[in-house]
């Protein structure tokens, strides 16, 4: 998907119109809805952010817990990932298993995020600033403060290094 050329708007209405991951097949973990950041860097860049929140669905009805005080993974792709890689898929399988949210951050020029270099880390602080926004921004979108929601960050190669950074 190419972003040059236009505006804004159409950038954040390019990634909100796209199935959401994994959509397309019925024999993997799909994606139960999408949330779109637009970074501080001030040059247009969105990062499309998928959500696997299958605590709805539990069957299970003898939890107390509430899905909006169930944890939530925040991971990070590495280089040439995003949210509908076969890793992402193993990982938001085994949370479902065990009662956990996902949010998986497509990292700036990687799946359906915006921004420089295709599926390449051309400025690692940019990235890294990007991966302190997604978390605050994906703490703030479900209320973890308010809701004393436990989380995690982690991620794979490259995203686990800005994790732990």
């Amino acid at each position: 998907m190419k972003f040059g050329g236009h505006p804004k708007k159409d950038k954040e209405e390019l990634i909100k119109n796209n199935p959401l991951a994994f959509s397309s097949s019925s024999n993997l973990v799909t994606a139960t809805s999408r949330l779109v950041l637009e970074t501080s860097d001030n040059d247009g860049t969105f990062l499309n952010i998928e959500i696997f929140d299958h605590s709805m669905a539990q069957k299970d009805d003898s939890s107390s817990s509430s899905p909006s005080s169930l944890p939530i993974l925040l991971f990070i792709p590495g280089v040439c990932e995003s949210a509908e890689t076969m890793s992402v898929q193993k990982i938001v399988h085994h949370a479902k298993e065990v009662g956990v949210r996902v949010a998986v951050v497509e990292l700036e020029g990687h799946g359906l995020s915006s921004g420089h270099g295709r599926c390449l880390c051309p400025d690692f602080s940019r990235l890294l600033q990007q991966t302190v926004e997604f978390i605050s921004f994906v703490l703030s979108q479900i209320g973890a403060c308010e809701n004393e929601v436990p989380y995690a960050v982690c991620g794979a190669s490259m995203g686990g290094a800005l994790a732990v950074y």
